[in-house]
Order: structure tokens, then sequence, then C-alpha cells
């Protein structure tokens, strides 16, 4: 694809790349290795590159002592633009009283008066260690779950959820949230998960937003699940398509959200882990 291809264009074919579920459930695996990414970023680097594990810029990539081979398959993103960049705008003019033309910001784009800046990425798999290079970084610490113990984690996702299970109780008891079911006894920790993150995150929805709620619900629940290495099975996404029926500033809106709720609980977990250690 072109450089010149705008990124909102990558965006516009990459949700059409994923109405399909089986291909909505590729995309919701794909993005566990960039659950800190934003939507828009994770949608963008599954459109050009669905393999890819960890991107970084040519100029990141020597901080880790690493270069870019010949050839790379590029992975373009956003970032926020640096704050220094100034614009010249028409019809000023200089001591010398000529007219001074507009700078154009290279790689600026708007996407609903947002102003963000398109670089250029490379997957790890596109770069090599270098002896040239001097290693600055851990490049262990890029890859998410390498150094945590992963029975370890299960256990502290349980007794969130547990502590969020007896909150959701509580607000219900005070009429504060909807009589929503939520069962005694469950068969094991995959559906006892399922069940409170659904049950939480469609009240953080709306609930007057009833099929919308429940897959933006499943969405988080799967990713969540995913992470941890728990089953998925349970998220149906039987009303993905009215997620697809939205335009695309809604579908980014509810994307954004969905990423950033998740961020929030994988944090939570990794931060209560990494306690757990420093206190052993």
């Amino acid at each position: 694809m072109s450089a010149n291809t705008t990124n909102y264009i990558r965006i516009e074919r990459a949700l059409k790349k994923i109405e399909n579920k089986d291909d909505y459930i590729r995309f919701l695996k794909f993005s566990k290795n960039f659950y800190k990414e934003d939507f828009k970023n994770q949608l963008l680097i599954f459109y050009q590159n669905p393999e890819a594990r960890i991107i970084k810029t040519f100029v990141e990539w020597k901080l880790y002592g690493r270069i870019v081979i010949k050839n790379p398959h590029k992975i373009y993103i956003y970032k926020n633009p640096k704050k220094n960049n100034k614009k010249i705008i028409d019809g000023q003019v200089d001591v010398n009283g000529k007219e001074k033309k507009q700078r154009k910001e290279a790689g600026i784009e708007y996407i609903e008066d947002e102003k963000l800046r398109r670089v250029c990425t490379f997957d790890i798999s596109d770069t090599m260690a270098s002896r040239k290079l001097k290693k600055v970084l851990d490049i262990k610490k890029l890859v998410y779950l390498d150094n945590y113990d992963t029975k370890k984690l299960q256990k502290i996702v349980q007794d969130t959820c547990t502590i969020v299970r007896l909150s959701i109780i509580e607000l219900q008891e005070n009429n504060l949230l909807p009589k929503e079911y939520i069962p005694e006894n469950h068969g094991n920790l995959d559906e006892f998960v399922y069940e409170i993150i659904t049950t939480i995150y469609k009240c953080s929805f709306g609930y007057h937003y009833e099929n919308l709620g429940e897959n933006f619900a499943e969405s988080i629940a799967f990713l969540i699940l995913d992470y941890f290495n728990l089953d998925t099975s349970f998220c149906k996404f039987n009303h993905l398509k009215d997620f697809n029926m939205l335009d695309i500033k809604t579908k980014l809106a509810i994307g954004c959200k969905m990423q950033n709720l998740v961020q929030t609980f994988i944090d939570f977990v990794k931060e209560e882990y990494n306690g757990q250690i420093m206190c052993a």
C-alpha cells in the first residue's frame, strides 16, 4: 500500500475487514499484544500486518540495540503530534515585508478535529540485533506476559472479580444497578470471570443500548479472558451486526472506551501481582 495512503482510509478498510464474526475474534486475539495501544492503532496494525507482535519506530528500535532490515514491512500508526510544531499562516509578513507561506506539517491528519501524527513503525520480525549499537533497554520487557506466573495472575483476576461481584450485589440491593442475575455457583474460574466482567461493563456502557452493550461487554470479557489464558468460548458475539451498522466515528469512540477499560483492568492485575512480589 502506498505511503501516501492516509491512516483514516486504512482504518475504514480495517473496520470492514472485521465485520465477520471470525475475523472480529481474530482481531481481538491479535490485539492482546497491543492492549496498551489506542484502538485506532490496533486497527491499523492488524490491517497492515496481522502477524505483528511488537512494533517500534526506526529510532526506538535502536534503543534496544536493533536495526531495521532492508525492504521491511512498514506499519503506519498514529502518535500525538509534537507540541513545538508551529504553523506559519498565509498572510503573515516577515521583517522585510515579505509574505510568509503556510508550512505543512508532515504526516498530520485530523479525525473529528483530533490532531494526529502519522508515523512509520516496524515489527520486531523486520529487525535484527546489531553489534554496533549499544543495548540500552531490555527487549524482554516488551513481551508483556513473559515475566509473569500465569497461575498467580489468574488468582488475582479471581480475587478482583470476587470484590467486584460483592460491589455489584451491594449496588443492586440499594437499587443503584439493575437486578442482573449473577449465578451463585460457578463451574469454573472462566465462567465466573465472564459473568462478572460482562455484568459490570454492560453497566458502564448503558443498559438502554441492550444489543450494543452486550457486544461491548463480551468484547471486553474476551480480551481479558484471552489475555490471562482463560476460556473465551462464553463470548458468542450474537450482536456484532449492531456494531457493524454504526458510523466510523461511533465505532472508534466505542473501541477506544473498550481499549481503555481493558488496559485499566489488566494493569490493575499486574500492579497487584508486582505488589505481591515486592512484599514476598
